[in-house]
């Protein structure tokens, strides 16, 4: 039982051999549009030409543009705040969506909700589908060259090393080598 995109159902009849027994719910759309194809684009390369510039700073501002352009679609809009000048402390003190002000930094914090039409749950779903894909395909070659220790969203220990093919530090998908222990 689960939640699921195609791209996932698919790989699993294909490679692990799952039958669907029941279908409860299918939400299609005929029409697809790749949305953040030249803004994906134009990142990666700015963060692909920092890494091999060595350019730290501007490769992690890249890195998280990118991480927060796939965020924003997928966020809740409640449970937000939002940071607001010192001089503004008057306006927003004695409304419930005060939370705190810090006179030494000179920002005080209010409860915020996110107004947007750019929340897109199906565009985070299948952000995350492809990349609980790429973390699948690793673990199981893995699984056949040893132990799988522990793995997350974007990270894995194992008993073997990777195949070349897997590691690339600079290429998007690919995996990075960040310890050997």
């Amino acid at each position: 039982a689960g939640t699921w995109t195609f791209t996932e159902l698919e790989y699993a009849i294909v490679n692990c051999g799952v039958e669907i027994e029941e279908v409860q719910e299918i939400i299609y759309f005929k029409k697809t549009y790749p949305v953040f194809k030249n803004f994906i684009g134009t990142m990666y390369k700015l963060k692909e030409q920092a890494t091999i510039d060595k350019n730290k700073s501007l490769r992690e501002f890249a890195k998280l543009i990118l991480n927060t352009a796939y965020g924003w679609t997928g966020m809740r809009r409640d449970d937000k705040t939002a940071l607001r000048d010192i001089s503004l402390l008057e306006r927003w003190e004695n409304t419930d969506r005060f939370l705190y002000c810090n006179e030494e930094l000179g920002f005080l914090e209010i409860r915020d909700q996110v107004m947007t039409d750019t929340v897109q749950v199906q565009v985070a779903a299948y952000v995350t589908s492809y990349a609980r894909l790429v973390l699948l395909d690793a673990l199981r070659t893995q699984a056949e060259k040893g132990e799988v220790y522990y793995c997350d969203t974007d990270s894995m220990v194992c008993s073997a090393p990777l195949p070349d093919e897997f590691v690339d530090p600079v290429r998007l998908g690919a995996w990075d080598v960040e310890h050997v222990i």
